[in-house]
C-alpha cells in the first residue's frame, strides 16, 4: 500500500504544478515576475513564538517593495473516503490567522468533498474553497451562491486567477439531443416505471427514482439558509441527491421542476463542467421573431433539455392531449376541441383560460407550464394576434 505521506505529498505536488504552470502562463492577476509559489513555506507566528509551515504559498511581491504585498496561503487535503470535516478548516483558519501582515487569504482544496458544517465554517470565515477531480476541474451542476465574500477588489483577482488555473473553460461531453430524443428517453423510463397511461403521481415517481437509480430526493430542504438566497433547488452530483426547497415543495412548480433536476441526474451528471463557468454562461436570448430562446451556448442547450424533458415526462402527450380534447369537447362544447383558435374575442379567451386553469389543476403544475406545452404540441391555430395575445395571457397568468 502506499504511504499516506506520499498520497498528500503526490497530491500536494499535482496543486503546485497547476498554479506554476498559471503562473508561469501569466494567467495571474498581478505580472508573473512578481509572484513566486512555494512548497513547505514557513511563516512566524506571534501567539507560538515559532514558524509554521504550510502547504502551499503564493508571495506577490510588487517592484522596489522589500516585503510581498500579497499572501496566498494554501493547504490541500486528500480524502480516499471522507469529505474535509470541519476541524480541519478551523485548525487551518487558526493558523492562517497567526501570521502577521495585510492582504493574507487562506484557501483550502480538495479532491474530496466538504461537510456542511465545513462549508458553513469557510463561508463565514472567508475562506476560499476548491473541489478538484482527476481532470483538474470540478464537477458541479446545481445552483449554489458563491460563497466568496468580496471586501476588496483583491479577492476578485485571486479567485478569477484560481479558477482560470484550476477549472476548464468549456463544457465536454454534452449531447445536444433534438426534441423527438428527448421525449424518447423520457417514454423509455416511463415505460419501465409502467406509467405511461396516467398522470405521474409525485410521491410514487420519488419511490421508484430512489429504489431504482439510488436517486435520493429531498423535498424539506432548507436551501436558502445552506446554499444562499433565493435558491429553490438544486441537484448535488456528489451526493446523488435533489434538493428542493421546502417554501416550493408542495406548491404547483414542484413537478416541472422535479422533471428538470431528473434530467441532470439521468444525462447531465457526466458532463465536465465546473459552477462557476457554468452559471457564468448568460442566459439564452429569446427570439421574438422566432418566439423562442435561441441555444447558443452550451448552458442554453443543457437547461432547454432539461425543461423538455420535464415537459415530456410529467405531461406526456397522450394523456395531455386526450385531457385536453375531452375537457374542451365535454365542458366548453367545441366543435373542433384539438386546436385552439386564439384570437382577441372574449369567448375564445375565455375558453383558453378555462383550458389552463383545468390542466394546470389535473396535472397540478403551473398555468405556465401548461402554456408551452400547448405551444410545443402547436395547438394554437395561427392567427393575426396570436403572438400579442400570447404575450397578454402569459402575463395575466403570472399575476
Amino acid at each position: 500500500m502506499i504511504n499516506t505521506v506520499k498520497i498528500w505529498d503526490r497530491y500536494e505536488n499535482k496543486c503546485f504544478n497547476i498554479i506554476n504552470t498559471a503562473l508561469e502562463r501569466d494567467e495571474l492577476c498581478f505580472p508573473s515576475n512578481y509572484s513566486v509559489i512555494f512548497k513547505k513555506r514557513k511563516y512566524f507566528s506571534k501567539e507560538r513564538e515559532k514558524n509554521i509551515v504550510f502547504d502551499l504559498a503564493v508571495e506577490v511581491t510588487p517592484k522596489n517593495s522589500e516585503k510581498y504585498q500579497l499572501l496566498w496561503i494554501i493547504e490541500c487535503k486528500t480524502y480516499a473516503n471522507k469529505k474535509v470535516p470541519v476541524d480541519d478548516i478551523e485548525e487551518f483558519n487558526a493558523k492562517v490567522k497567526q501570521i502577521s501582515g495585510l492582504n493574507i487569504k487562506g484557501i483550502m482544496i480538495t479532491d474530496s468533498w466538504f461537510s456542511d458544517w465545513a462549508f458553513k465554517y469557510a463561508k463565514n470565515n472567508n475562506i476560499m474553497l476548491i473541489n478538484t477531480s482527476d481532470d483538474d476541474y470540478s464537477i458541479m451542476l446545481y445552483r449554489t451562491k458563491k460563497f466568496y465574500i468580496e471586501k476588496i477588489n483583491l479577492e476578485n483577482d485571486i479567485e478569477n486567477f484560481l479558477m482560470r488555473a484550476f477549472y476548464k473553460p468549456k463544457i465536454t461531453w454534452l449531447k445536444k439531443l433534438s426534441w423527438d430524443s428527448i421525449e424518447s428517453i423520457a417514454t423509455k423510463i416511463l415505460k419501465d416505471y409502467s406509467n405511461t397511461y396516467s398522470k405521474i403521481n409525485t410521491k410514487d415517481i420519488i419511490i421508484y427514482l430512489e429504489e431504482k437509480y439510488k436517486l435520493k430526493i429531498d423535498l424539506n430542504a432548507d436551501l436558502c439558509s445552506e446554499f444562499g438566497d433565493n435558491i429553490e433547488w438544486c441537484f448535488n452530483i456528489s451526493h446523488n441527491t435533489i434538493y428542493i426547497d421546502r417554501t416550493i415543495s408542495k406548491t404547483s412548480k414542484l413537478s416541472f421542476i422535479l422533471g428538470h433536476e431528473i434530467w441532470h441526474f439521468f444525462l447531465h451528471s457526466k458532463l465536465k463542467i465546473n459552477n462557476k463557468v457554468y452559471w457564468e454562461f448568460s442566459d439564452s436570448t429569446f427570439s421574438i421573431l422566432e418566439q423562442k430562446h435561441q441555444l447558443i451556448s452550451d448552458k442554453d442547450w443543457i437547461e432547454w433539455q432539461a425543461n423538455k424533458f420535464s415537459s415530456a415526462f410529467f405531461l406526456q402527450k397522450n394523456i395531455f392531449m386526450e385531457r385536453f380534447i375531452n375537457f374542451r369537447r365535454d365542458n366548453l362544447w367545441i366543435s373542433s376541441p384539438e386546436y385552439i383558435y386564439l384570437d382577441d374575442q372574449p369567448c375564445n379567451i375565455s375558453d383558453y383560460l378555462k383550458t389552463l386553469d383545468y390542466l394546470s389543476r389535473y396535472f397540478n403544475t403551473t398555468k405556465l407550464a401548461i402554456e408551452f406545452k400547448i405551444k410545443e404540441l402547436n395547438l394554437i391555430t395561427k392567427t393575426q394576434e396570436e403572438n400579442t395575445l400570447f404575450s397578454w395571457v402569459t402575463k395575466f397568468n403570472n399575476m
